[in-house]
């Protein structure tokens, strides 16, 4: 598993959007773009993440199913003393063309992550809500 500090790049996001909140405030319209354009740049990475790693997770999923199937078969044939040869080597070839530790680790970390983008995310936007005048 890799990691890495963050703490920096956390801490100038953080500041970047707070500059962003300043000129929204000093209602300067000459300063929209560029609101707008800091914004853009606080959510684009994150949303990149966020689809990266639902892609990993149904792409997990997808990996997961023939497993999962041969797994009932054989369940189900167990259970009524019909368990074959045939069946249990195709069980064993799903089980081997699977990597269930990496999957297993990995999908829930990937999930955490969006987590954590998302809220985020809903940081950034409820930051950037304004009174609208009526």
């Amino acid at each position: 598993m890799v990691s890495r500090d963050i703490t920096e790049r956390d801490r100038a996001e953080k500041e970047n959007f707070r500059l962003a909140i300043q000129l929204q405030r000093t209602g300067d319209s000459g300063n929209l773009g560029l609101m707008a354009a800091t914004i853009a740049n606080e959510l684009g990475p994150l949303l990149d993440a966020v689809r990266d790693k639902v892609r990993f997770a149904a792409d997990a999923g997808r990996q997961l199913q023939p497993l999962l199937r041969a797994s009932k078969e054989m369940l189900a044939a167990a259970t009524s003393n019909k368990l074959t040869p045939e069946l249990l080597a195709r069980a064993t070839a799903a089980d081997r063309a699977t990597d269930v530790d990496y999957l297993t680790a990995e999908v829930p970390n990937a999930l955490a992550e969006c987590h954590a983008n998302i809220e985020r995310i809903v940081e950034i936007l409820a930051g950037i809500q304004v009174d609208v005048p009526a």
